[in-house]
């Protein structure tokens, strides 16, 4: 990580808020509107040298680092050990640090939204020629944090993607047999989606990228608690 970059990160929430400034009043609607469920599309969502200084410490954390998911028939690498991901362990922290979470709030309508700091399903993850993800709904539990899933986000690294190597972010109707919505993998673009059991996502379409680039991308997903106080709370 360079001094620039570095200089970066030390600012990376004023950065976001200044740059996206009100959210409730720019971008509310326009995630409220997104179908089938609500989404948002945000492009140059990071400083640039950030987002490439992720793709490349996502491009060289070591293979034994990572694991395979394989479930309903698909295959992409992921990484969530914080110790191979210093970078993105500050991208992270600032993403789910108070003033985000407010400001995340404020966009999605959603309340009281949590962050996982076991990163269930979540980190960086990266997909190679000929990887899929199949058409899945996300869990709806976090078993780990007992929690309720509420936000899935996305935002992608991997550099002069080309459409035509395919891998763009695709939301389902409900009985998966169309398309509503495509979302191509266009660098340093971040994504976050309302969830909901019953739209499913995914890329069933095999990458066909060239053997030496990936599909790379930094995921998170945010929660929300369903507890209520069992006692009365005092003015």
């Amino acid at each position: 990580m360079n001094n620039r970059t570095d200089t970066q990160m030390q600012h990376l929430t004023d950065y976001l808020l200044e740059k996206f400034p009100n959210p409730q009043m720019s971008l509310n609607k326009v995630f409220a509107a997104g179908k089938p469920t609500p989404n948002i599309v945000l492009d140059n969502f990071l400083p640039k040298d950030v987002a490439l200084a992720l793709n490349r410490e996502c491009s060289n954390i070591p293979d034994q680092e990572w694991k395979v998911f394989t479930r309903e028939g698909s295959h992409m690498k992921e990484c969530n050990r914080l110790t191979h991901m210093r970078l993105g362990r500050r991208i992270i922290e600032e993403l789910n640090s108070s003033h985000m979470l407010t400001w995340l709030e404020s966009m999605t309508g959603i309340q009281g939204l949590l962050p996982d700091p076991h990163l269930v399903g979540a980190g960086y993850s990266k997909s190679f020629r000929g990887d899929t993800l199949q058409a899945h709904n996300d869990l709806d539990w976090n078993e780990q944090s007992r929690l309720h899933t509420a936000l899935g986000v996305i935002i992608y690294l991997t550099p002069d993607w080309n459409a035509q190597w395919q891998g763009a972010h695709e939301f389902y109707n409900t009985d998966q047999t169309a398309v509503v919505k495509k979302i191509d993998c266009v660098f340093n673009r971040f994504l976050a989606w309302s969830h909901s059991p019953n739209v499913s996502h995914g890329y069933t379409v095999p990458l066909s990228c060239p053997q030496a680039v990936s599909r790379n991308t930094v995921r998170l997903f945010y929660y929300t608690s369903n507890s209520t106080s069992e006692k009365p709370q005092c003015g």
